[in-house]
């Protein structure tokens, strides 16, 4: 394993001899994205010579979206905060090495968009809830959050997901998209890695080039049922 340096203690990366970046983020509490975390997530996917990248959440939260007392401080700053969150998530899901993620617990508006972010999605068993909050406390879903909730979510749920802001648990949301395996939380992290370290052995090129057309006909598919 080498490790590298964050700007931010709550977010730990290293990388091991097969190329996965592991990359955990863990602030104590909910696992806010703020400033200094997505810059710090940000800066971890600068790393060299990654095959394949696992981000891995805290016991009881993966992510618990945007930071709600930087997002009081003003427009300016809300606005900043999403549109790096919306940078952060868009790289992510165009990165063209395998992602995956360990999906630890709370996964609630942007966090629930980073997790979708990811190639593939592996949440631990128990009493958390993942999704789209924002329209219930009136707020919109942002237009990365909703690219990727279209992307992945499953067509008989997304509107559910989407416009009623419906929450789902670790079970419901394999039907509804959000993961793909759910496995017992003493399992997550190591099911996650394994998933990452695995698919690091696909050939890099063939990969990105496959996951570039996948994305392509799929945005190409959507828009067509879209104006249908």
């Amino acid at each position: 394993m080498s490790d590298r340096p964050s700007p931010n203690p709550a977010v730990t990366v290293e990388r091991s001899e097969a190329g996965v970046l592991t990359v955990r983020l863990d602030d104590g509490k909910a696992n806010v994205l703020n400033t200094p975390a997505i810059a710090a997530l940000d800066a971890a996917l600068d790393h060299p010579d990654v095959r394949a990248l696992c981000l891995i959440g805290r016991p009881g939260y993966f992510c618990a979206g945007y930071d709600l007392a930087e997002m009081k401080l003003g427009t300016d700053q809300a606005t900043g905060l999403s549109t790096a969150g919306q940078a952060l998530m868009n790289r992510i899901s165009n990165s063209p090495y395998p992602t995956v993620a360990a999906i630890t617990g709370h996964a609630l508006a942007a966090g629930a968009a980073l997790a979708l972010a990811f190639d593939v999605r592996i949440a631990a068993d128990g009493p958390y809830t993942i999704g789209f909050p924002e329209l219930a406390k009136g707020m919109a879903l942002s237009p990365t959050s909703t690219r990727l909730a279209v992307e992945r979510l499953s067509s008989t749920h997304l509107r559910r997901a989407v416009l009623e802001a419906a929450l789902f648990t670790p079970a419901t949301s394999m039907d509804a998209g959000f993961v793909d395996d759910v496995v017992d939380v003493e399992q997550v992290a190591e099911a996650a890695i394994d998933r990452a370290t695995r698919l690091a052995t696909f050939p890099p090129r063939s990969f990105s080039r496959t996951k570039a057309l996948l994305t392509q006909f799929i945005a190409q598919t959507d828009r067509k049922e879209l104006s249908a």
